[in-house]
């Protein structure tokens, strides 16, 4: 008679194959990768890892394509370093973020891979958006740029298909506020549309 196999090794085996992912599997380099030092780098990841935390806890999903975004960033502490600085970021931190992002295309790399981060495992929330709103007031992307993040986002979540895209701003509307010779752009999400999306 076949001696029965236990099945309590398969839960580890399954943890571990699940963490080769993000190293067999790994994202493109991120566009920030090499022109920026490291120092705005940790605070950038610092900046994402703010997108999760935001929700309180944190899923696999995001645990997992987070580390793949440190990975493409070209850093390799683990998540949880960044995830328990979210709370210490000082304001020179902050600002050397804010100034340091100062091209159109550095923003929008920060602003898709937010995106991912807050939409891979379940609908954007308030804190989240309002978090969103206040880095983008900071600099100048117009409403179409920030839309057409927003759709590419969706694309590869698999929440968004091409078919689709006559849809988008049903799902995503974009204003802009001039004030003193600056443009703000708000984001206006509708969750209530946002389906769960493919798991990475």
């Amino acid at each position: 008679m076949a001696k029965p196999i236990s099945s309590k090794p398969i839960p580890k085996l399954i943890a571990t194959l699940d963490k080769l992912k993000t190293t067999l599997n790994p994202l493109p380099t991120s566009y920030i990768a090499d022109k920026e030092d490291d120092y705005l780098k940790n605070v950038y990841a610092t900046m994402l890892a703010s997108v999760i935390a935001a929700k309180g806890i944190i899923s696999d999903d995001e645990n997992r394509l987070f580390s793949l975004l440190l990975t493409s960033i070209g850093l390799n502490k683990d998540p949880n370093y960044y995830i328990n600085n979210v709370n210490e970021i000082s304001e020179k931190e902050a600002k050397t973020f804010i100034q340091g992002l100062d091209t159109s295309a550095k923003q929008a790399n920060f602003l898709f891979e937010a995106l991912l981060l807050a939409r891979i495992h379940s609908p954007i929330n308030e804190v989240q958006i309002q978090l969103l709103n206040e880095t983008l007031s900071f600099w100048s992307l117009k409403s179409q740029h920030v839309e057409k993040i927003t759709f590419w986002a969706e694309i590869i979540l698999g929440i968004q298909t091409f078919d689709k895209m006559t849809d988008l701003r049903k799902k995503v509307q974009v204003t802009t506020q001039t004030e003193e010779g600056l443009t703000y752009v708000t984001l206006h999400v509708q969750k209530h549309q946002i389906v769960r999306p493919q798991t990475v």
